[in-house]
């Protein structure tokens, strides 16, 4: 009933300034930003009333013998109509001492949560495609208090939170020896792995003023308009066997990998590449056409006989026909030339079984298009420096995103909390909020518009417009 009272005025308030509005001359833009505004404060104000009902209905559901009210408190939280102060109920468990927030419990806030969950997840993704301070320039226009350092936070959040979920799959495959329950069934695939070298903000000595981030791909082959199919990626920075391992724990979350009897491993020929095939079942390695073309032409791009006979010698398999056109080259080849055909013969040699043509392999070569779109279109611009960690939060997120899957991570820890607290904390009764208030709205409206059971109740102003408005929506 209380709460019915309490939202009268607002929706009042919130009419008269829509009369207002409407007595004014506006351009559209100008009406469009001024209802814009007017409706931020009535959401804010409606959400406010709607917490303090739940903390309510809690308090009245609690076990009075186990939890003990203490005092009441305020917090404030950003969210995508602004900032909202909750002020909510603090209890003490008489039984074990330990204290709690029955309504952040119920709701899965943290203690240290400053925004909203759909907020944040909105900031991150907006940060996938501009920098943290434009991405705050953008959303503080219709969510005010976003700041750059409130965007960067929300990406390392939710990053964390990507990276826990892979970790723990991780720790299930190769610590527990659980089977991913992967449903889609293909006999090959197609992986490919490259790594993006980015610029470091504080690098460590081994860094070297840069950071590397690792990113593979999976597919089950290419759509007619060359498309991959059921794509799905993987990016982080690590090093390798993590990388592989967290790799195939995933896979195995998409595909049955026992049915798997071919994967075409491919990439530019880099040792923890090609270390790949240890993880993944039934690998074979394969240099992809344009690592192999760009190796090529920076050695032997100015001596056009030489490039075409090595080429015929790949083309062929023959790996002398390759070494004596490497070594007419040679002979050729200025000082810097010779060194640039030296490192041309020891690429070559150390990729050639995965360069000798074979029938049934794929062609590759994927991977430097989505190291483009995934990554380095992103993370790759100028005056850009990352943090270790900053940056493996951001690459999870852009790897999130291209999966179609982004903010599912943190959604689920949203949920967990939630469950936690009700089922192994608390162990609360949850009330039936929306029977109650529909109730409520129900008794109120009609102790308050006598004009529904009076003698125009037949009228048609009653029966279809006054009646409608005071009947509860409450699904």
């Amino acid at each position: 009933m209380d709460f019915f009272r309490r939202l009268l005025p607002i929706l009042l308030l919130f009419l008269s300034k829509m009369l207002h509005l409407s007595r004014r001359n506006f351009t559209f833009s100008q009406l469009e930003e001024q209802v814009a505004d007017a409706t931020r404060w009535p959401a804010r104000e409606v959400m406010t009333l709607l917490l303090e009902q739940v903390d309510i209905e809690l308090m009245e559901a609690r076990d009075t013998r186990k939890w003990r009210l203490v005092h009441a408190k305020t917090r404030s939280i950003l969210t995508l109509f602004g900032e909202l102060r909750i002020r909510r109920r603090f209890y003490r468990n008489t039984e074990t001492g330990e204290t709690a927030f029955l309504l952040d419990d119920a709701l899965g806030l943290s203690s240290g949560q400053r925004v909203s969950d759909r907020l944040k997840e909105r900031m991150a993704w907006l940060a996938t495609e501009v920098s943290y301070r434009r991405a705050a320039e953008i959303l503080a226009s219709w969510a005010p208090g976003v700041s750059a350092m409130s965007v960067w936070k929300a990406v390392q959040e939710l990053g964390e939170a990507e990276r826990r979920r892979a970790a723990e799959s991780r720790r299930r495959v190769f610590e527990r020896g659980e089977v991913p329950a992967g449903a889609r069934k293909a006999e090959a695939l197609g992986v490919e792995a490259d790594g993006v070298w980015i610029r470091a903000r504080k690098a460590r000595p081994e860094d070297a003023g840069f950071l590397e981030i690792k990113l593979g791909v999976a597919y089950e082959g290419r759509s007619e308009n060359g498309r991959l199919k059921n794509r799905q990626a993987v990016a982080g920075v690590m090093e390798a066997e993590a990388f592989w391992e967290e790799t195939v724990a995933q896979l195995g979350e998409r595909w049955d990998l026992s049915v798997v009897r071919r994967i075409w491993l491919g990439g530019d020929g880099e040792r923890w590449i090609k270390a790949g095939a240890a993880w993944l079942p039934g690998a074979v390695f394969r240099l992809d056409r344009y690592h192999l073309r760009r190796a090529l032409l920076e050695a032997l791009g100015s001596d056009r006989e030489a490039y075409e006979r090595v080429a015929e010698g790949i083309a062929q398999g023959d790996w002398n026909a390759v070494e004596e056109g490497l070594r007419e080259a040679w002979v050729r080849a200025t000082r810097r030339g010779k060194a640039r055909v030296r490192r041309l013969e020891q690429y070559l040699r150390h990729n050639w079984e995965g360069i000798i043509a074979l029938p049934e392999a794929w062609r590759l070569g994927a991977v430097e298009g989505e190291v483009f779109h995934i990554i380095a279109r992103r993370m790759k611009r100028q005056g850009a420096r990352w943090s270790r960690h900053g940056a493996d939060a951001l690459a999870r997120l852009l790897t999130a995103r291209a999966n179609g899957r982004f903010g599912e991570a943190g959604r689920s820890e949203a949920q967990g909390r939630q469950s936690e607290a009700k089922e192994a904390k608390h162990r609360w009764r949850k009330p039936d909020v929306r029977q109650g208030l529909a109730h409520a709205a129900g008794e109120w409206l009609r102790g308050h518009l006598p004009a529904l059971e009076g003698p125009f109740a037949g009228k048609p102003w009653v029966k279809y417009v006054l009646r409608e408005l005071t009947r509860p929506v409450f699904p």
